[in-house]
């Protein structure tokens, strides 16, 4: 066995066998370790298969209808139609009654609806109880390591550090124009497009 197939060859002859028993395995990596992954992130990760996605998006909020997690779940309902894997994870933190308690089952119709299944939504309040009312801030982290997409469509920030933070990751960072100041804070290096706005 050797780390790459280019080597394949040389190892062949050097351990005088036929090259059909030189066998290339790359060396792994423990992604949730390098990373500094917590476990119970892991363990969902795991569960949905996160890290086989091509685009995951992770979006920290509470559920008010001003976030506009919609937008969210259609735009990665569309990449899905690109033959990619998505999974969203909507932290959804603080969301225990009333309306937000509505809106999360409207948002789960709609994510049935647009074509995405229960394997590549997740909403935190429903994978471990004890994240109903707070999420850890290094459990949000963890989720924002393991993505590489952010949407940010709320019609209402004073800043948007959720955004910062994503950007700080590298992430492409999807915003909404309508939102004069995230045109401020983030400028060029964004994609905007139009998702309405309370100013």
């Amino acid at each position: 066995m050797f780390f790459n197939k280019y080597s394949e060859p040389r190892i062949a002859k050097n351990f005088n066998v036929d090259i059909k028993k030189v066998k290339t395995v790359h060396h792994p990596t423990d992604i949730y370790e390098f990373f500094g992954i917590s476990k119970e992130v892991e363990e969902i990760a795991q569960t949905k298969n996160m890290l086989s996605s091509d685009v995951m998006c992770v979006y920290p909020i509470r559920l008010d209808r001003g976030k506009q997690v919609e937008y969210v779940i259609k735009t990665m309902a569309q990449i899905k139609k690109f033959n990619l894997e998505v999974r969203v994870v909507i932290i959804d933190f603080h969301s225990t009654g009333g309306d937000k308690v509505t809106y999360r089952d409207e948002l789960k119709a709609l994510a049935i609806d647009w074509g995405l299944n229960a394997q590549e939504i997740t909403f935190t309040s429903e994978a471990r109880p004890e994240w109903n009312y707070e999420v850890p801030y290094h459990v949000v982290r963890d989720f924002m390591m393991l993505s590489n997409v952010f949407i940010m469509p709320s019609v209402s920030e004073s800043y948007s550090l959720i955004t910062q933070e994503a950007g700080l990751l590298k992430h492409v960072l999807v915003l909404n124009q309508d939102f004069p100041p995230f045109r401020d804070i983030f400028g060029a290096s964004a994609i905007f497009r139009k998702y309405s706005s309370s100013i």
